[in-house]
């Protein structure tokens, strides 16, 4: 007894298994799963001069300061056409930021604002009494 069995129709546009399209698709989304695990990646390190730098969230937490300047700090807010996770990217702009001031011979930083869509955000910079 013989069985025939007969290739279906297949709907314009829909991929059959072992086409192109669907290796593709499965590449895309392989590759949008890998951008998002790496989004969340950080790779700033905090220099070891640096370790001694405070951070203060406000300004008056550094009135018994002296302010001796501002820097700027800025890291990939994307990567391709995906927004980084925002603690992430606000970790590696302090990280940035400590590793500058240690540079400029202070020793606390304070923020200026929030971080903004490019990865950007200003800090002053403190000596402070230890």
């Amino acid at each position: 007894m013989f069985f025939v069995i007969r290739p279906e129709k297949r709907m314009s546009g829909c991929p059959t298994a072992g086409s192109g399209d669907g290796r593709r698709r499965v590449l895309l989304a392989g590759l949008i799963a890998g951008l998002a695990v790496i989004g969340g990646c950080s790779w700033v390190d905090v220099d070891d001069e640096a370790l001694s730098v405070w951070v203060r969230k406000t300004e008056a937490e550094a009135s018994d300061c002296r302010r001796v300047g501002t820097v700027n700090a800025q890291t990939q807010a994307t990567i391709g056409f995906l927004d980084r996770d925002e603690t992430t990217v606000a970790v590696e702009v302090e990280r940035l930021a400590r590793n500058q001031a240690a540079k400029s011979g202070a020793n606390t930083i304070v923020p200026l604002g929030v971080v903004d869509e490019q990865g950007r955000r200003a800090y002053a910079t403190y000596v402070c009494p230890e």
